[in-house]
């Protein structure tokens, strides 16, 4: 089942991932050119949710979902970092990395990889599916809101 989700490229569901690469920031515009934005209108009206950093767009208001009940989860990883994460069905400009695996997964049943800005490369959380079924847990405090 595994070697299903090594693939260098895939779509499950209408899900993207990403494999990480050694991609140039700027290159990731060419290899999706939805990242990139008209004017400030079009951040207003949509009301996206940027990377911290570079201030990219990750993603949208309307992709926020619940996962267990929960659109917001806080986790601690096997080293003890406490993370606070939201859930989203999708985010465009995140990259995903590594091989998925189920090891301290929060998610029981979900495969799991790294997910980074696509154009900082910011570790902003993970990418998890299971079964046609995926979302991102993003951290909460590695995003802003452009409104």
């Amino acid at each position: 089942m595994i070697e299903h989700y090594k693939s260098e490229l895939f779509d499950i569901e209408g899900c993207s991932i990403w494999a990480f690469k050694k991609t140039m920031p700027g290159d990731i515009k060419k290899i999706n050119p939805e990242l990139s934005i008209k004017d400030d209108e079009d951040i207003k009206r949509d009301h996206y949710i940027l990377c911290r950093v570079c201030y990219n767009i990750i993603t949208s208001h309307n992709t926020i979902i619940e996962i267990d009940g929960n659109h917001q989860h806080t986790f601690n990883n096997p080293s003890g970092f406490v993370y606070h994460i939201g859930c989203f069905k999708a985010a465009r400009g995140c990259m995903n990395f590594g091989d998925p695996t189920l090891e301290f997964s929060w998610f029981p049943g979900f495969y799991w990889c790294y997910t980074i800005c696509s154009n900082c490369f910011n570790h902003l959380g993970w990418f998890f599916q299971s079964n046609g079924n995926c979302f991102y847990g993003l951290i909460l405090n590695q995003l802003i809101e452009n409104i």
